[in-house]
């Protein structure tokens, strides 16, 4: 209730505004352009012609051209549009008519310099404040409109250019030097228009290129309380991927911004843009006119939701729009209802819908991945100021590592659970990698050889990651102590022939460069997919089954009942780890890296 009477009241000033500006508009005609026999552009410019040829009454004409206008801005840009125009369509004319009747035999000035300066400022700040409000003086002002909504050109010019045309219709009607004042009158009021549509306090926008951008983001939005964004770059000259960060500030705050960059990286590379307003965190909740472009757009509410946020995240998660209902307790239409009205918002679709699901898109990829940095930053502010309680996330991926996990579990044990709210996925190659890229898990562990190398690192760039090795180490075959292999101090590809080999299922990637087990272009005579750890390990018993593996084991996981034997034909494995290039590892984070490096003496 509230909420919509605070609408009701918005609604109510926006028309007194723009009742108010065609006041200011009537005024200056009556005053200035009448009493002084100028001629000038717009509705009432056409009106002074036909009134000479046909001796129409003025205010008649534009009440009957005012309202042709009028229809055609309602098919043009509907009926929000149209609601605030209609009021311009009634109050010009009848404020016009009332001011000349009323003040009519009443001059300010003979002088035409001055009536031409204070007429053309009364006219174009009018047409300013009433386009402000989301809507037009009426009349002449709707066609410059439709040119901006369809072809983009600025509606300043577009007046300027009309008004010209309408000053030539009454050239052979008026003298030399009413064409001269004339002309003088449409620049004055075009200028005040221009200048009145750029109104705002210049705000200051920042892009940053550095080695430290997450220390920068983090101190932005801390210190500064600005919202930021964080872009993929590529640098011209070595071409490395590369995180670029976009905020905008006031100007009293470009100061203690930029002293706070170069505290964080003093080599910082930024870039400083100066745009007269902006919308969204900080600043105003509607969108302006910017600097750059000087067009004007329609005004609009911001209507993204933290809910909405949720409720993507919750579908993404669930992967079915129907599943995702049932848990969020809402019907499916109202959820698809509200999928769509996010997705108008920001101009993407986000998923693909079919008899089969949903499927999401890349570009929803990217813009799921900063929801959940969204909700996740929420949740902190929420258990700290709310619930009183703080817990940091902590989060890696793995392929299917014992190791990994067991430097998970000291991680664990050495930081506690009190503080830190931990996860770690196992789980296939891609997944890890875009694991890390959507802000799901800190760190992810794979490996690289000299097959997938380049295919591996350039997928990695392409996600905006980075590689890391932490050691390298021979390849081994990994099967259960009882296999009739287990006694053997050396295991060749062809005594492996006649036994199963197992391999962890990477799902639709299921490409040889992404295999998580090396000698992937072998030709198996058995393969056996398996998508869990626990289950690979059941096999291996009831199959005799084996796999290939770094060697490294850890029994207080796996137990006692599992060996490593070298492989002949050898290839070295590089273990490491990914991260978002250039952020910066977080304290826990480290302690797990610091853990893993510990497995280079485990190397066989």
């Amino acid at each position: 209730m509230e909420s919509f009477m605070r609408q009701i009241l918005k609604r109510i000033v926006e028309t007194l505004v723009v009742i108010f500006g065609n006041c200011i508009y009537a005024f200056g005609i009556a005053m200035f352009i009448l009493p002084s026999g100028l001629i000038t552009g717009g509705t009432t410019g056409i009106a002074l012609f036909v009134n000479d040829v046909f001796h129409t009454p003025v205010t008649v004409f534009v009440f009957v051209f005012n309202t042709i206008m009028f229809l055609i801005g309602f098919f043009a840009f509907g009926w929000k549009f149209a609601a605030n125009t209609i009021v311009s369509t009634f109050s010009y004319p009848i404020a016009l008519e009332l001011i000349t009747r009323l003040l009519g035999g009443y001059r300010i000035t003979d002088d035409l310099i001055l009536c031409t300066v204070f007429g053309g400022i009364c006219i174009g700040a009018a047409i300013g404040l009433v386009i402000r409000m989301g809507a037009s003086t009426g009349g002449m002002d709707i066609p410059p409109l439709i040119l901006n909504k369809y072809f983009k050109i600025p509606v300043s010019s577009s007046i300027y250019v009309f008004d010209m045309l309408i000053l030539l219709l009454q050239v052979f009607h008026s003298t030399g030097e009413q064409v001269l004042y004339g002309i003088l009158l449409v620049i004055v009021y075009s200028a005040v228009l221009d200048k009145c549509l750029m109104l705002g306090t210049p705000k200051m926008q920042i892009k940053v290129v550095s080695s430290h951008i997450d220390e920068i983001r983090t101190a932005v939005l801390k210190d500064i309380d600005r919202g930021v964004t964080l872009l993929n770059s590529e640098t011209g000259f070595l071409r490395n991927n590369t995180m670029m960060l976009l905020t905008v500030v006031s100007m009293r705050e470009l100061a203690k911004t930029e002293k706070l960059i170069h505290e964080v990286d003093p080599d910082a590379f930024v870039i400083i843009n100066k745009v007269s307003e902006v919308s969204g965190r900080g600043f105003s909740s509607k969108k302006r006119y910017l600097k750059q472009t000087g067009d004007v757009e329609g005004q609009r509410e911001d209507q993204m939701t933290l809910q909405q946020l949720k409720y993507a995240l919750t579908i993404a998660d669930c992967g079915s729009m129907n599943e995702a209902a049932k848990q969020l307790f809402i019907s499916q239409p109202s959820l698809s209802e509200t999928m769509k009205e996010l997705e108008t918002e920001i101009g993407l679709d986000i998923f693909l819908r079919s008899n089969r699901g949903i499927v999401i898109t890349p570009e929803g990829e990217e813009f799921l991945g900063y929801a959940r940095q969204v909700t996740e930053q929420f949740g902190l502010l929420q258990s700290k100021y709310i619930d009183k309680k703080v817990k940091e996330k902590f989060s890696v991926s793995t392929q299917h590592y014992t190791f990994a996990v067991k430097a998970f579990v000291e991680t664990v044990k050495q930081t506690g659970m009190e503080q830190y709210e931990f996860a770690v996925h196992e789980t296939t190659t891609i997944s890890v990698i875009e694991n890390v890229k959507n802000f799901k898990s800190e760190i992810g562990v794979l490996y690289e050889n000299d097959f997938n190398e380049k295919v591996m690192n350039k997928i990695i760039r392409e996600h905006g990651l980075e590689f890391i090795e932490l050691f390298s180490c021979d390849t081994y075959v990994y099967l259960w102590s009882g296999h009739p292999l287990a006694k053997q101090e050396v295991i060749s590809m062809e005594e492996l022939d006649a036994y199963p080999c197992l391999s962890f299922d990477q799902g639709e990637h299921h490409s040889l460069y992404l295999a998580e087990e090396m000698k992937s272009t072998y030709d198996y005579k058995r393969l056996i997919k398996a998508n869990d750890r626990a289950t690979l390990l059941n096999l291996m018993i009831g199959l005799n089954a084996y796999t290939l593996c770094s060697g490294i084991i850890c029994e207080e996981l796996n137990g006692s009942d599992y060996m490593a034997i070298p492989l002949k034909e050898t290839e070295k494995m590089r273990i490491g780890y990914v991260k978002r290039k250039g952020a910066k590892v977080s304290h826990i984070g480290e302690i797990y890296i610091e853990e893993l490096k510990k497995y280079r003496e485990n190397v066989m």
